[in-house]
């Protein structure tokens, strides 16, 4: 938490709001791993869509600030 509100100062509110979104379809998986609890298809299908979907932002994002010659 206290990561988050220290990053949370140098990124943009949008930004963070992605991050914590990933947290969120992220946390069925760890779940699924560490305890072992089943999960459902939509849940893997849910969580697997704003993942990727937050991948695509960030390489994007990426390539937006990407040094020029």
């Amino acid at each position: 938490m206290a990561l988050l509100t220290l990053g949370g100062r140098l990124l943009p509110s949008p930004e963070t709001a992605l991050l914590l979104l990933g947290e969120t379809a992220i946390s069925p998986l760890l779940a699924s791993l560490v305890v072992g609890e089943s999960i459902s298809g939509q849940a893997f299908v849910g969580g697997s869509l704003v993942v990727s979907v937050l991948i695509i932002h960030a390489m994007v994002g990426l390539r937006n600030f990407a040094p020029t010659r």
